[in-house]
């Protein structure tokens, strides 16, 4: 949390010093993973960690980011926003101050730890395992893309993906004290719907349209006559 791995979308304006010394502080973390994962490059400062397992048909990657964005210094912090500062909460417990704790460092520290003990153990996972880590990924930039792409040589058809996107989040939802974790099982999704209406004319198709931007109204089609609502039949498959 103490490296200040900003991105930028001006590659000008980017302390590669910085990316550089967060890829040395994680060999020195975690040495086992870096011994024993087959490794590549992605552009600048991106990595991708390959882990054999007893078999490649079900391949699972696992990703992060270690880039942050800027300090809003119009906001300023409680704490030092690069001083990962260990706080003692009276009613939560420690709690680690720091910019990337959640987005999206403490995710990337979780993944290599777990390797890395596991490694210590003599584990072989089941299926192989990828480790995609990017370092543009607030800027929107390509590292991601070009490790997919890099897969995609590969041959790899990832069975499961699991990436950020969720938080424990505090007084998120009316009526709700406890905190609450948000898991996010789809995003970027572009929903489309279709629907027909009947009116005296005769049935009239609408085209297919995509959803807008979220929170937006979805489209909607009206009835002239409008029939009485039926119950569908449940699923088979019982979910």
């Amino acid at each position: 949390m103490r490296i200040p791995t900003v991105s930028d979308r001006n590659p000008t304006r980017i302390d590669t010093v910085a990316f550089d010394l967060f890829l040395e502080t994680l060999v020195e973390f975690f040495p086992l993973l870096h011994e024993h994962l087959e490794l590549t490059r992605i552009h600048t400062h991106a990595l991708l960690f390959h882990w054999r397992g007893l078999a490649a048909d079900r391949p699972v990657v696992l990703m992060a980011h270690l880039d942050v964005v800027p300090v809003d210094e119009s906001a300023p912090w409680q704490h030092d926003a690069f001083g990962a500062q260990i706080i003692d909460d009276p009613a939560e417990g420690p709690q680690i101050w720091g910019r990337g704790t959640l987005d999206d460092k403490g995710c990337l520290v979780g993944i290599c730890e777990s390797v890395e003990r596991l490694l210590a153990r003599g584990f072989t996972p089941s299926q192989d395992l990828w480790l995609s880590f990017g370092c543009d990924e607030e800027v929107s930039g390509e590292a991601a893309s070009l490790a997919v792409a890099e897969l995609d040589k590969r041959d790899v058809r990832p069975w499961f993906v699991l990436d950020e996107g969720g938080a424990i989040a505090h007084e998120a939802f009316p009526g709700v004290d406890t905190p609450v974790a948000v898991i996010g099982v789809t995003e970027k999704a572009r929903p489309r719907s279709s629907c027909r209406s009947r009116a005296a004319g005769g049935t009239r198709r609408h085209r297919p349209r995509t959803a807008r931007r979220p929170g937006s109204r979805a489209p909607s089609c009206a009835s002239r006559r409008p029939r009485s609502p039926r119950r569908s039949r449940p699923p088979r498959s019982g979910w």
